[in-house]
């Protein structure tokens, strides 16, 4: 898939924002055109490699048996995620960490997850999650399941919004190396959103469960 900058325009970017310019900046004044999520990425590689960090691979690279084996190790080791060792090592895509990982592990190295007990599993009622093996997986996993009548969104739409609201405010704003930070950032986030966050329709106050207490009291 061909680039959709060169690597002396994608370095004049990252030098403006190394400078002090925002991502908005750049999309706004400058007409960039790469997702924050992306452009984060290529930052990264630059800071750590230079310019071979952002370097167009015009040819597949070849790694030796004891590289790939390497970072497998620091994934299993550390819980290095695939973008950040990808970036760590130059390696152009995360993708092809990806399936080192599986390749070494037999896909099964996520096998001894098990997810606590009531966790909630809200979704609407498309066929993938009225079949016989979804349900089978919300039901090996302790999940409760949560669906409404037909037309009735009384579930899936407050999560919807919730799940919109969480990727703007929270997720397109970071890059997450590792399962580890993710799920740290969520529950930073669900506790600042139930706790802290104000908005006009609400009055500009959020009440807490003891504060709610207090008042029925």
């Amino acid at each position: 898939m061909a680039r959709k900058y060169t690597e002396l325009e994608l370095l004049h970017f990252i030098e403006l924002y190394l400078d002090g310019n925002s991502y908005q900046t750049l999309v706004e004044k400058h007409g960039f055109k790469l997702s924050y999520k992306n452009f984060s990425n290529y930052v990264k590689k630059y800071e750590r490699h230079g310019l071979e960090g952002i370097k167009y691979q015009k040819k597949n690279r070849t790694y030796t048996r004891e590289f790939k084996l390497k970072v497998v190790l620091e994934h299993l080791e550390n819980d290095y995620g695939a973008h950040y060792l990808a970036n760590k090592y130059n390696i152009p895509s995360h993708n092809t960490v990806k399936n080192w990982i599986n390749r070494y592990t037999k896909g099964k190295e996520n096998e001894t997850y098990s997810p606590n007990s009531e966790v909630y599993n809200i979704i609407d009622r498309g066929s993938q999650y009225t079949s016989h093996a979804f349900n089978k997986v919300i039901k090996d996993n302790d999940l409760i399941h949560s669906m409404s009548r037909v037309s009735k969104c009384i579930d899936n739409g407050p999560i919807e919004g919730f799940w919109g609201t969480l990727k703007v405010e929270m997720f397109n704003l970071d890059t997450f190396d590792t399962p580890k930070y993710l799920d740290q950032k969520i529950k930073e986030y669900v506790e600042f959103f139930n706790n802290k966050r104000v908005t006009l329709d609400m009055g500009l106050a959020i009440p807490t469960e003891e504060e709610i207490l207090q008042m029925i009291a």
